[in-house]
């Protein structure tokens, strides 16, 4: 009797270990699935596809994306019927309403430094037959320079608001829309260069405008005059490229110390200010920047007594001991790259090493923030990061262009 009750009690024993076991392991598994399904990215678009009623030729999705903690600087590319892609946005998570034309493809990519991360293919469906013969005639198929008023436009009107103008030319015939507002772009007739149009908007505006094209066919401008339900003028014209040239007072430090910086100013008190001024000042640079269109490169100088540039860069210490310093005003690296939007994307090299990295400029294009890796790897989570504020030049100025 004791050791049948000696084997069942060990028996259960063996079968609790057992299932412990597996149950430890369903929890780390069910973990490991989680923490992937969270950290993976993805875009999709809601609804897809837009589903048009009869009569229109397009309609509006919202993109919603999400890069990870990963990807904190991913951006959203557009590729329309397989042709070339289009930046649209940099940011690491967000949305955004989007245009569907029936008939187009439009294959929206969520990337980092070139990686594709998710993709999602958008459409349009006709819900009826009055909308399947118009579909077919598009931008592409009887191409820009026959059309050349068809795109999506970044304008400015009245000196100061920014809008999004979207135009679809069919032979001299032009409609459209603009956001914010939701402006109607109607009756638009092209001579030459020039697009006549009537338009309206939310607070029952309406009136009629003129647009000329720039010879080169990359923007254009114009006026608006409204004659309900008062009577004004506004002037506008497109805009694409910012004004990055010049020279720059920038400074580089780690991430880590980056993120103590922002925390003890937030938190401020003496205590704070006693530890930001034990952590010394971050590695300072003159940054000169020269710009062809899209085209940026650049040189820096060094202003502060620090270690080189490139490979590890380190606060010293007041006091410490430092190796030889090169001569004030030297110039002791180099980048070149490509802006986009508000985003210069470059490589760099020094003496000390080389890689890559990104500015994201400011409005005012007075100011950037941006961050540097030491490889070609978009996935090296070794960034530094680089600020700067512009000392002379630019500040303001925009190079008309076609988006």
């Amino acid at each position: 009797m004791r050791v049948n009750r000696f084997q069942n009690h060990k028996e259960y024993v063996v079968t609790r270990q057992q299932n412990m076991r597996l149950s430890l392991l369903a929890i780390v598994v069910l973990c490991i699935l989680r923490t992937s399904a969270l950290a993976a990215p993805t875009i999709t678009a809601n609804p897809n596809p837009v589903l048009l009623p009869p009569g229109q030729i397009s309609g509006t999705t919202t993109l919603t994306w999400d890069g990870g903690a990963n990807h904190p600087y991913a951006e959203v590319w557009v590729a329309v019927d397989n042709n070339d892609e289009t930046f649209v946005v940099e940011q690491g998570k967000g949305s955004r309403q989007v245009t569907i034309e029936l008939g187009k493809t439009y294959l929206y990519k969520l990337a980092d430094f070139g990686k594709t991360l998710a993709s999602i293919t958008v459409t349009a469906q006709s819900g009826g037959a009055a909308n399947a013969g118009r579909g077919a005639t598009t931008s592409s198929d009887a191409g820009l320079e026959a059309e050349p008023y068809t795109g999506i436009w970044n304008t400015i009107a009245g000196g100061t608001h920014e809008y999004t103008v979207t135009l679809k030319q069919v032979g001299n015939s032009v409609t459209g829309s603009y956001s914010p507002g939701n402006g109607k772009i109607f009756e638009g007739v092209v001579v030459g260069n020039r697009l006549t149009f009537k338009w309206s908007q939310d607070g029952g505006y309406e009136g009629t405008g003129e647009f000329t094209l720039d010879e080169n066919g990359k923007g254009f401008k114009g006026s608006s005059t409204a004659l309900k339900p008062q009577q004004f003028t506004n002037t506008w014209s497109t805009f694409g490229l910012l004004s990055v040239a010049g020279v720059w007072e920038t400074k580089s430090m780690s991430a880590e110390e980056a993120n103590t910086r922002q925390n003890l100013e937030s938190v401020g008190g003496a205590v704070a200010g006693v530890l930001l001024a034990s952590l010394g000042e971050p590695v300072q640079f003159t940054l000169t920047l020269q710009q062809d269109g899209d085209k940026v490169t650049g040189t820096y100088t060094r202003t502060w007594s620090g270690t080189n540039f490139g490979g590890s860069v380190t606060v010293i210490p007041p006091g410490a001991p430092t190796r030889p310093q090169p001569e004030a005003d030297k110039v002791i690296g180099k980048l070149e790259g490509t802006l986009t939007g508000n985003i210069l994307r470059f490589k760099w090299s020094s003496d000390d090493g080389k890689g890559r990295g990104r500015f994201i400029f400011d409005k005012s294009e007075m100011a950037f923030n941006g961050t540097y890796s030491h490889s070609d790897d978009p996935e090296d989570p070794h960034e530094m990061v680089w600020t700067g504020t512009r000392k002379i030049g630019g500040g303001g100025g925009k190079t008309p262009v076609k988006p």
